[in-house]
């Protein structure tokens, strides 16, 4: 595996069908009404990372994805590349590295 990947699920896209957490119930479990409650670690194992794929490609309404972490020296927290620019109403748009 050359990058770690996490999945997300995008709550309002779901509509709770279930069959992420069939597929990966390693890193997906549902909650009470049988929306996807997913975990948020990097997958560091293969045959995770493969179900997790089959989990994404499988979803119905295209609610999970499986992002590449980018890990962050400075607070040793983890961030995606996807949110390059942070939405503040008081002050708009900005960086994440102008933080």
């Amino acid at each position: 595996m050359t990058e770690p990947r996490r999945l997300r699920v995008n709550p309002i896209l779901c509509d709770a069908a279930g069959y992420c957490a069939e597929i990966v119930p390693e890193l997906i479990s549902v909650d009470d009404w049988g929306f996807p409650v997913v975990d948020s670690q990097p997958i560091e194992n293969e045959s995770w990372l493969r179900h997790a794929r089959l989990a994404v490609s499988t979803c119905p309404r295209l609610a999970l994805v499986l992002e590449v972490v980018d890990s962050d020296r400075r607070g040793g927290r983890d961030f995606r590349r996807a949110l390059s620019v942070i939405y503040d109403p008081r002050v708009g748009p900005r960086s994440p590295a102008t933080e």
